[in-house]
């Protein structure tokens, strides 16, 4: 039997192509995209049925369970109660801010408030969510401080959480309050320098 030897440059070709499959010539895969950050709305979710359970610190009412009761279009009402009193709350979350426009302490039922005339223009948060983001409410000073921190809480260790600056315009007392994408807020801390009062998020079950 007669064997035909290959040309010498199908051989080289063959073994330089086997070597780029391997990568010893230093080709590399596309790298993977960025993940995408986190929208503004993602720092503020409000799924109807979703339930904060925070334990408080240094005042007997800083411990609270906090539900998203109604929504419709960018409004949503949450229900805050303390052990001791329960507020009604509608916010107004839209591309570019979350924005509490309406309030109401001893607020017993769960009737919607949706409707009600508003009664409050206080900006929770703003775009973009970067450090140095300042606006200002009827009562507070807002400032996002810092972003992408790493926050822990009894209820686990959250990632990407903004910080905000909170100062009271007429007080000496100060808050900071802390938002994880698609879990919303985590912690508060109120300090007028001497006492701290402080809430910690120790459970979240989203609605199903």
């Amino acid at each position: 039997m007669i064997t035909r030897r290959r040309p010498a440059a199908f051989v080289l070709f063959s073994l330089l192509f086997a070597c780029m499959l391997a990568g010893c010539l230093g080709v590399q895969a596309p790298k993977p995209p960025a993940p995408k950050a986190p929208a503004l709305s993602d720092y503020f979710p409000a799924v109807v049925g979703s339930v904060w359970d925070f334990e408080g610190h240094g005042n007997e009412y800083a411990s609270y369970v906090r539900t998203v009761v109604h929504r419709s279009g960018e409004k949503t009402q949450i229900e805050v109660n303390n052990g001791g009193t329960v507020t009604g709350e509608v916010y107004r979350i839209a591309a570019n801010e979350v924005r509490q426009v309406y309030f109401m302490g001893e607020f017993y039922t769960r009737e919607s408030l949706l409707d009600a005339k508003e009664n409050r223009q206080d900006v929770v948060l703003k775009a973009p969510l970067e450090p140095g983001q300042k606006w200002e409410s009827s009562k507070t000073t807002k400032t996002i401080e810092q972003v992408g921190l790493e926050v822990t809480v009894p209820a686990g260790t959250f990632k990407q959480v903004v910080k905000v600056l909170s100062v009271q315009k007429k007080s000496n007392w100060r808050s900071y309050e802390y938002y994880a994408p698609d879990v919303g807020p985590i912690k508060y801390e109120h300090t007028d320098g001497t006492n701290t009062i402080s809430s910690l998020l120790k459970s979240y079950k989203p609605a199903k």
